[in-house]
């Protein structure tokens, strides 16, 4: 059995003891607000527990947000990353 890596409290069905489905007001009741973090925090994350793209080749993400955030820099725009954090 592979070693699972948890960021902070599992929260991600949290209340749902309470209810089948939790509308936004009450998912904001339960989990709060999303944290505010910083390129950097989400690049060591996403490199801590090893997260990888499921495309395929299962290319890591921190290598990809940190490529992405340098070319950004290099074109002085605001970088963004879109992710499909639904792949059930």
């Amino acid at each position: 059995m592979p070693e699972v890596l948890v960021l902070g409290v599992p929260r991600l069905t949290s209340g749902f003891d309470d209810a089948e489905r939790l509308e936004r007001r009450a998912h904001l009741v339960v989990h709060g607000s999303m944290p505010s973090l910083t390129e950097d925090q989400v690049t060591e994350a996403a490199d801590t527990v090893g997260l990888r793209g499921r495309g395929g080749a299962g290319f890591p993400f921190a290598r990809k947000m940190r490529a992405v955030g340098e070319a950004a820099r290099r074109r002085g725009v605001r970088p963004a990353v879109v992710v499909n954090g639904c792949e059930g």
